[in-house]
């Protein structure tokens, strides 16, 4: 039976009361050496923040799985479904992909752990990915470039400008 917001009596011997806090528990995945589909290592920390759902139908069912659990426990199985789920989906997508679409991973991750978690009771309150960062220096080689691209335009732009200083300053 299961009494929420109040109290009930309980026959000794014949009943055991137990507790299953409905307050968000945090918790940290150090996503680790995930291989992304072009091949390339990332790591990825994540900040997830999991409660127990208040849910009828979900509550029953996490009373039944999670009970005997204690919240660094129930923690743990959270923080390895989010591993796993985050994973599967770096599994799916280029490390460009994954640098500059983050709103769209960070989505599917939220949706795809929120389904894996339903299952066991729980619900995701919250969901943030910190940053991206890989093993073969490809990100920071991004950057270089990106960043050489516009020093070039850059210097293009000044000179292009200086030219047509100089055509005008020939013709007064």
């Amino acid at each position: 039976r299961i009494v929420r917001d109040g109290g009930a009596f309980v026959w000794p011997f014949l009943q055991e009361p137990a507790c299953l806090s409905l307050e968000p528990i945090p918790v940290e995945v150090d996503l680790d050496q995930a291989l992304t589909s072009d091949g390339i290592r990332v790591h990825l920390p994540t900040s997830v923040a999991v409660a127990i759902s208040r849910d009828p139908d979900r509550l029953s069912t996490a009373v039944d799985r999670l009970l005997a659990l204690s919240t660094a426990a129930i923690g743990d199985l959270a923080r390895r479904i989010v591993d796993g789920e985050m994973r599967q989906i770096i599994g799916t997508m280029t490390i460009t992909e994954l640098n500059c679409e983050r709103d769209r991973f960070q989505h599917q991750v939220t949706e795809s752990t929120a389904a894996s978690l339903r299952k066991i009771g729980l619900e995701v309150v919250h969901l943030a990915c910190g940053d991206l960062s890989d093993y073969d220096g490809y990100i920071q080689a991004i950057g270089q470039r990106a960043a050489a691209e516009v020093i070039l335009a850059a210097r293009i732009e000044v000179e292009e400008m200086q030219r047509q200083s100089d055509v005008r300053s020939a013709e007064v």
